[in-house]
């Protein structure tokens, strides 16, 4: 079970039952008896084990305990499971990506909830025969009359402008509550989600995690890319109580959001502007310039300037490994990173069997776990306190019964681990509270132990393909919303070089050797021009980019680019 080295699936999904424990790793599903002591059973399609299978994103169980739906990044698969016996009940292909999956408290309905802003309910039950065959469109049939969704299973239950980040059904699910991309917080009765009951307005960033805290009056804690974790009386609209979280979470920060869309815009740019030298290539070959074309292959082929990843591990060099360090762990303050995105992943009211309360949650790309004891009264609140793990933390669930467990999955594939040895050894981590804190299980055989050592055992195999089709952190570029003001300040010695700047190289935005190939490039043109007119009388073009639509242009202007 254990793999022998390269990348492997983490921990994900981790659901805390009565008496068990439903958790993810790639696309199986895996079933741990808490009360025995024992992985009872394990899931997955029937396919063949060399064929690719998605991976699960989202787990919810109903209220019993009886069933279990499940949402896959990939393949868009909607399934029903039986806990029981962890045996699929059914399958059904749902149209976009999913966000979040529900399932109501009478076990007869799935909500599901997507990038697109929208929220669909679905019968429990499922009848294949239902489906109707697709039809093929009339060609002349304009697109405005095509359906946007094309849903023949799916009931629209409501609708935001942007995408739905994070869901919750009240008690008695009498009141959905969906989150957006754009600082809204919208409860709506249900089943009629169109009747809006009221908004929690306050945000002034996107929300990306809900909690419900069910004793004493009814409060939503709220939490996203502000500094501030929000409780609000979600009745009503109005905030109760602000917790500032950033200055105690961004020191364990080792991912960043503005170096990771840095390094994706600079790989688009980068592809995009070979793709055009190819096209540029093709028009000229076309055009039977044979001996053009020769001088443009043989003398200014242009390598890319992003080298392609040639390792089948995910994990970096050592100098990349010192810089991260370096640039979040030397930080002295938190203002030096104010501008840095955060999001929060996951948020959790935990209650433990001594009666303490307090708001738990993680935040993507930082290596710990935060907490914040709160009174019923929410008329004070304790510091916040980390649990730190040196690596990134995914997912974490808290079992109540028989002890006070809190599990905690890492990233097993990121590499700025404190001991780099250790990153597949142990990712992970069982804490026990003690009355006072979270700590480490120190004695060996006990069931607490037991339970840590046999989820680090196991580490499915994965390819560098399917950890990225995971996206882990992809929130930290996706969520945030950008301009060009944020890009500019992302320079500096110590940071990767900028590209497509308007002040530097070519009119393309080329820089070094590839500014130096088209120059090149446009001198042999022209001297071939001359050659060539008197020869035969054809006129040559000067400039490579003269009779070609310039669409990189517009990726190199100074017009600051719009708000995604």
């Amino acid at each position: 079970m254990a793999s022998s080295g390269g990348a492997i699936y983490p921990i994900t999904c981790l659901t805390s039952l009565k008496d068990r424990l439903i958790f993810v790793s790639g696309a199986k599903l895996y079933s741990w008896s808490l009360s025995r002591n024992v992985e009872e059973l394990s899931a997955n399609e029937s396919r063949p084990t060399s064929q690719y299978i998605g991976a699960i994103s989202h787990v919810a169980v109903d209220l019993s305990e009886k069933y279990m739906v499940s949402a896959g990044i990939e393949d868009k698969q909607l399934k029903v499971w039986r806990v029981e016996d962890m045996r699929m009940l059914s399958s059904r292909e749902i149209p976009k990506k999913a966000t979040g999956v529900l399932l109501t408290a009478d076990q007869t309905t799935i909500i599901v909830s997507d990038k697109f802003g929208d929220v669909f309910s679905y019968p429990l039950e499922f009848d294949p025969s239902s489906i109707k065959p697709k039809q093929k469109l009339d060609p002349v049939v304009r697109r405005e009359s095509v359906i946007a969704h094309g849903n023949q299973l799916g009931e629209l239950l409501l609708g935001h402008a942007s995408r739905v980040t994070s869901m919750l059904l009240t008690p008695q699910d009498e009141s959905i509550i969906t989150a957006d991309r754009d600082e809204h917080i919208r409860v709506s009765h249900y089943p009629d989600g169109f009747d809006i009951e009221s908004y929690c307005l306050g945000h002034s960033k996107f929300v990306s995690a809900l909690a419900l805290i069910p004793s004493g009056p009814l409060t939503l804690v709220s939490g996203g890319g502000d500094p501030d974790l929000y409780f609000w009386d979600w009745k009503t609209g109005a905030l109760k109580l602000k917790i500032r979280i950033f200055d105690h979470v961004i020191s364990h920060m080792v991912v960043s959001g503005t170096k990771l869309r840095h390094d994706a815009r600079r790989k688009a740019v980068q592809e995009f502007r070979d793709r055009q030298f190819k096209k540029e290539q093709n028009r000229l070959k076309n055009n039977n310039k044979s001996s053009l074309a020769d001088v443009a292959t043989d003398d200014v082929a242009i390598e890319p300037e992003l080298e392609p990843d040639q390792d089948t591990e995910v994990v970096i060099t050592a100098t990349e490994r010192e810089y991260e360090k370096n640039y979040w762990k030397n930080a002295h303050s938190a203002e030096a990173h104010e501008d840095e995105p955060i999001a929060v992943s996951k948020l959790v009211y935990v209650v433990t069997s001594d009666g303490h309360q307090m708001i738990m949650w993680s935040i993507l790309g930082a290596t710990a776990l935060f907490y914040t004891p709160i009174s019923p009264t929410l008329s004070s609140t304790s510091e916040v306190v980390s649990i730190d793990l040196c690596i990134p933390v995914i997912d974490f669930v808290f079992h109540s019964s028989p002890s006070d467990t809190l599990i905690i999955s890492c990233d097993p594939n990121h590499s700025l681990a404190v001991n780099p040895d250790a990153q597949t050894a142990q990712r992970v981590f069982v804490r026990q509270w003690t009355g006072f804190a979270f700590e480490q299980v120190r004695v060996e055989h006990t069931a607490t132990w037991n339970l840590q050592k046999v989820l680090n055992d196991i580490q499915l195999p994965a390819t560098v393909a399917q950890i990225e089709a995971l996206e882990l952190y992809d929130g930290l570029m996706t969520l945030p919303k950008h301009t060009d003001e944020q890009e500019d300040d992302w320079e500096g010695d110590d940071l990767p070089p900028r590209v497509a700047s308007p002040h530097v190289g070519d009119k393309r935005g080329n820089t070094g050797e590839r500014a130096d190939k088209r120059k090149k490039l446009k001198e042999t043109l022209a001297t071939m021009k001359d050659a060539t007119a008197s020869a035969t009388g054809t006129d040559l073009p000067a400039d490579p980019d003269s009779s070609a639509i310039d669409v990189e242009s517009t990726m190199t202007s100074t017009e600051p680019i719009s708000p995604s």
